[in-house]
């Protein structure tokens, strides 16, 4: 009887697999253009009060460099002024007092975060140039 259950069990998820996958078109999107901008083209509505941004990988450059332009142009042309990254308290306020003070220096207050994620040039550029208030 156990086995039954299992193999039962089993041919479900395999069935279930087969047809999600099934379900796939593959067809491109029609008229794509129209959800592309380009970075200085960001515009945030007035009653926006959170953005949020996200990656598909872990520090690769290209997406270190997307996001360090994409908070210059959220600093300068949106007056967006908060920060908040995932990541220590500690190492946060260190790159805070940074900012804020000129405390110490930019290598000391990045290494000092937890994640090797942000432990790259661009961080380094990013809150060199001062262009936001990280916590």
């Amino acid at each position: 009887m156990n086995f039954l259950k299992k193999s039962s069990l089993l041919f479900g998820v395999i069935s279930l697999i087969f047809f999600i996958a099934g379900c796939r078109t593959d067809e491109a999107v029609d008229d794509a253009d129209q959800f592309i901008s380009t970075i200085e083209q960001i515009d945030i509505p007035d009653n926006v009060r959170v953005i949020g941004l996200g990656e598909a990988t872990h520090g690769n450059v290209e997406f270190q460099e997307l996001k360090k332009d994409v908070f210059e142009v959220l600093v300068k042309k949106e007056n967006v002024r908060v920060f908040v990254l995932e990541g220590d308290f500690g190492g946060g306020q260190q790159i805070n007092q940074f900012i804020l003070n000129g405390t110490g220096s930019v290598e000391e207050a990045v290494k000092s975060l937890d994640y090797d994620i942000y432990k790259t040039q661009q961080s380094f550029e990013k809150i060199k140039s001062k262009i936001g208030y990280l916590c």
